[in-house]
């Protein structure tokens, strides 16, 4: 089968991120496994030609049915390959539950009865569970007998249903697997036929679960599901409306108060709901964020960029107007006092917007050129992903995403680029390449945030990572706890995101015993460090709160068992002085919800997080 450039043109296109993904997967199972195309391809039943057009020029091709037959394949000519999570599970992400054929795991409809029996014991036994009872709904939507149906389904399965969205929330809230993904779709897919009781569970999760941030973007799934309801839209559109009167408040108390999740919602509400004018409250909001000086540059960036997207789309015959109202806030971003210790990236973000401005763009595609050593070093790191670690065909797409997962100031768009790195499976030489920038950039603690964030998110769970993560840790901590009166709030913010970084990428569970020893070593690596930051009092002003809700975080997620009966690992220890000793609500808070599940009180063996919702 011919090979192909599988370039991306633009980011916003699902299609082609897809496309690149599947690409990479087919090349990774040739490169590691001498599995050609042409056997996939017969694997799955279909003309080999068929599947080079549907890559390389039709990629519409690759639709729910056609990826399925692809993930199937792969996983059995070579099972070691489903730590990718899926193309399947790529496209529920980037494209939105559409229809039966987007689900991941596809259960009969006579099973489903007796399967509901039976209380989950695993994630997978949830995401099965979830999936056989959306698979019910989803069959009687559009049928002349939809309500009657929909409401049988509902009322025989209440009690099983109510369980099952806790423990998807719970999985959703954990750390960021394709599963992870996976559980906050389907939440949102039984929003939309049980939406009464979903909002309730969903509203409690974000106003009260110490990991409920992640819930945002179920809301944003529920949005993108109920606009093809009229019925739903309304009562989804106040729910939705009152959720981000809340964005605020709920942001002081959350342990990731930058994610800015709540903000991809905000800009993922259709007009009808929010109509352009003097009513517009998400602009309101949006720009409010654009403006708040307290904010990070990742909410900052999303929240400028998101007022552009939603003028061009929806009020394109004012978007002249809406150009000169955002001159001032590109004006305010080039100011290095604004924020000094940020100057760089604020400045990145009034570059970028002036670019889509210019060009009348929604998105970056390319990247306006500037003389910055930071954006040299990024360059040069996307420039080593070359034909020594990365196949040619699939090369420009690697490095494209690359860029966009740190230069990209659109928040949806740089979480999509990351997604389909992980999804191609070439990670190892993306956490290389991550690891050069890290390396090479030592002041722009907002670059170094966001290679960070990368690192977590791409699950890749090897000992290099950890060296990666934990040099990174002892390089903020020297930041955080040097001589100079008070650490900055970029140098807070990095310290946040190394303990992060750490507890989503090994947070995870995993059989690997390679996953298994780089977590451990990670924990022996910073255990003296991040003893002093938590007893000797440098997270207890409240500018630092931030660093000690990132702690709670990352002990939680990496917990192990205890090593002896009477010797508490570093998690179960830290987190106990956190809840006895520390000023911050929410990091008590944190703490006091792991300690009460995650632990067993006599052996001190670790439960699963899923344990939570039980």
């Amino acid at each position: 089968m011919t090979r192909v450039d599988q370039g991306i043109g633009d980011i916003g296109d699902a299609d082609e991120l897809i496309a690149w993904a599947a690409a990479a997967q087919l090349a990774r199972l040739d490169e590691d496994h001498k599995i050609s195309n042409r056997a996939v391809a017969r694997a799955c039943g279909i003309d080999p030609a068929n599947l080079a057009n549907a890559l390389h020029r039709d990629h519409q091709r690759l639709n729910d049915e056609r990826l399925r037959q692809l993930d199937e394949a792969i996983c059995a000519l070579a099972p070691e390959m489903e730590d990718t999570g899926g193309l399947t599970s790529l496209s529920l992400r980037l494209r939105g539950l559409t229809d039966r054929r987007s689900l991941v795991a596809h259960v009969p409809c006579s099973w489903t009865s007796e399967m509901l029996l039976v209380p989950p014991a695993t994630e997978f036994d949830v995401l099965i569970q979830a999936s056989a009872l959306l698979t019910m709904f989803m069959a009687v939507d559009n049928s002349k007998s939809e309500r009657d149906g929909i409401r049988a389904i509902r009322q025989h399965y209440s009690g099983q249903m109510s369980k099952l969205v806790d423990q998807l929330i719970m999985i959703g809230a954990s750390p960021p697997t394709p599963r992870n993904t996976d559980a906050l779709a389907l939440v949102g897919g039984l929003a939309k036929y049980s939406f009464g009781t979903t909002k309730d569970h969903l509203q409690h999760a974000l106003q009260t679960m110490p990991l409920g941030f992640r819930m945002w973007r179920t809301v944003t799934a529920l949005v993108q599901l109920s606009k093809t309801n009229p019925g739903l839209a309304g009562r989804v559109g106040a729910w939705v409306h009152h959720l981000l009167d809340e964005a605020d408040r709920l942001r002081l108390v959350s342990v990731y108060p930058g994610r800015s999740l709540e903000l991809e919602l905000a800009i993922a509400v259709p007009p009808e709901w929010s109509p352009p004018g003097e009513r517009d409250w998400v602009h309101q909001l949006l720009l409010a964020r654009a403006r708040n000086t307290t904010a990070t540059i990742r909410e900052r960036g999303t929240a400028a960029h998101g007022l552009w997207q939603r003028m061009l789309v929806y009020d394109p015959a004012h978007s002249g107007k809406g150009k000169d109202e955002l001159d001032p806030l590109i004006q305010e971003f080039q100011s290095p006092e604004a924020r000094p210790d940020a100057a760089a990236g604020l400045q990145w973000i009034a570059v970028t917007l002036q670019h889509v401005l210019d060009n009348n763009v929604a998105i970056c595609n390319d990247w306006p050129t500037i003389n910055q050593p930071w954006l040299h070093t990024v360059n040069d790191a996307a420039d080593s992903l070359n034909e020594e670690f990365i196949p040619r065909h699939i090369q420009s797409g690697a490095q494209t995403l690359f860029r966009h997962a740190l230069l990209q100031n659109a928040g949806v768009e740089r979480r999509e680029a990351i997604d389909t790195l992980v999804a191609g499976g070439w990670t190892e030489s993306i956490v290389n390449a991550l690891g050069n920038v890290l390396t090479n950039e030592k002041t722009e603690a907002w670059l170094r945030i966001r290679a960070l964030f990368a690192l977590g998110f791409l699950q890749h769970r090897d000992l290099a990572a950890a060296q990666i993560l934990t040099t990174a840790f002892h390089e903020a901590f020297e930041k955080i706890t040097r001589s100079d009166p008070t650490a900055t709030s970029s140098e807070i913010s990095e310290m946040h995101a190394v303990l992060f970084a750490m507890g989503d990428c090994f947070g995870a569970e995993s059989r690997s015993r390679e996953a298994h020893n780089a977590r451990e070593q990670v924990k022996a690596d910073i255990a003296n460090d991040l003893r002093h930051l938590i007893i000797h009092g440098e997270t207890d002003a409240s500018r630092s709160f931030l660093i000690a809700r990132a702690a709670a975080y990352m002990l939680t997620a990496t917990a192990s068992d205890r090593p002896q009966r009477e010797t508490l690992d570093i998690s179960e220890e830290l987190l106990r002085h956190l809840s006895e000793h520390h000023a911050d609500a929410t990091t008590k808070r944190f703490c006091d919800w792991a300690l009460n599940f995650r632990f067993e009180s006599e052996t001190g063996r670790v439960r699963p997080l899923l344990h939570a919702a039980w």
